[in-house]
């Protein structure tokens, strides 16, 4: 899965910001306490600009490689999104992968068995 790469800049500034502060990486879906932590902390996150673009040039050098190295060594692999997955309407992407794996749910799946 892929995702925007500035997105995981930002992901990654929020980690390392947040652990200073305390803050776990992740909530559980229903930790309202850690989920309001992180919207009181986040909210005035500044990113760095200094290095910024070599980051990103990072970032991707190091995706196109993986995704060359696959074509090399001749592994089938479905290339997806995070906004695919999780920004969607609809679960269509979910059977999708689902139908390149041969198992799981291929029709009929919707967004609410999916969550």
């Amino acid at each position: 899965m892929t995702r925007n790469h500035i997105d995981v800049l930002i992901s990654k500034v929020k980690h390392k910001v947040g652990k200073k502060h305390g803050v776990s990486a992740h909530c559980e879906n229903d930790d309202n306490q850690c989920i309001r932590l992180h919207e009181k902390w986040s909210k005035n996150l500044t990113l760095p600009i200094e290095g910024l673009i070599e980051a990103l040039e990072d970032n991707y050098a190091g995706f196109k490689l993986f995704e060359q190295t696959m074509q090399q060594m001749g592994i089938d692999y479905y290339r997806t999104s995070f906004e695919k997955l999780y920004e969607s309407e609809d679960a269509e992407e979910w059977m999708r992968i689902f139908r390149f794996l041969g198992r799981g749910p291929t029709h009929s799946l919707t967004l609410d068995k999916v969550n």
